[in-house]
């Protein structure tokens, strides 16, 4: 972990995601106590940002397995640094992740919907089409729960 974070993490190298996956397999058989301490807790970070930075390559180039490897990597991180007080009502790195995820989907299924507005007056056909965006959409923004939903619902009722 240390090799690659002092001379910066690529999310596009195999290697280094191999070495991130042997850091958290690490992490996840650490002892809850080293896991709370002060290095637990910076390696723990670390992994996070390493696992954020695959899934932002991954939106951004639309790759879909990276974006699946990300997903996984992040419910390798341990949680059992944290207590159950803590951890309540707190979404971990991989429910953030997919709620990211559902929120793009989202977007691109508002952006389909857009694009087929002038079909939707033209045809049933086009309506047809139209509307299945907008319902993609709304799942998308029920999964993902939080502004960017509602901001999709918002975009979604302009459209209409």
């Amino acid at each position: 972990l240390a090799e690659f974070t002092a001379s910066g993490f690529d999310p596009q190298s195999e290697a280094q995601r191999q070495q991130l996956q042997r850091a958290l397999e690490n992490l996840r058989c650490a002892p809850a106590a080293a896991l709370r301490g002060q290095g637990g807790q910076e390696a723990i970070a670390a992994c996070s940002r390493h696992i954020q930075a695959i899934f932002d390559h991954a939106l951004a180039s639309g790759n879909e397995r990276e974006r699946q490897s990300a997903l996984w990597l992040a419910g390798r991180l341990p949680h059992s640094h944290m207590d159950d007080e803590t951890r309540a009502g707190r979404p971990d790195l991989q429910d953030t992740l997919r709620r990211r995820w559902d929120a793009a989907k989202m977007d691109e299924a508002l952006d389909r919907s857009a694009g087929l507005l002038g079909e939707a007056s033209q045809s049933t056909a086009g309506l047809e089409a139209f509307m299945d965006s907008l319902e993609l959409a709304e799942f998308h923004a029920q999964q993902a729960a939080d502004a960017e939903g509602a901001a999709g619902r918002a975009r979604a009722e302009e459209l209409l």
